[in-house]
């Protein structure tokens, strides 16, 4: 998400990479559909928005107690895929409204 302190040459290879997955994607799914994809990245928006003038970009606003649970179910899912362990909630709930 950081992509504003990043040097503008790596922000560049930053969208090819992402312009080639979005392409793939398109050839093979695509069939003239238009292409709705979410993206937690908010500072890569300004370079999305240079790069593709004609994208059109939604906005969805929650609650914030809404996206907590939602990434910590995601968080712990990850974690327990990845490492094969869960952490408590004791320890879990806290850490991740560090985070927050």
């Amino acid at each position: 998400g950081l992509q504003h302190q990043v040097p503008e040459s790596a922000q560049k290879k930053n969208f090819e990479l992402y312009k080639r997955a979005i392409q793939k994607i398109l050839y093979r799914r695509g069939n003239g559909r238009t292409l709705l994809a979410k993206n937690h990245m908010v500072n890569f928006l300004p370079i999305l928005s240079k790069e593709l003038p004609n994208a059109k970009f939604v906005d969805i606003a929650r609650h914030p107690k809404d996206s907590f649970c939602s990434w910590y179910a995601l968080s712990q899912s990850a974690l327990s895929v990845l490492s094969r362990s869960s952490l408590p909630k004791e320890v879990a709930i806290p850490t991740h409204l560090r985070f927050w």
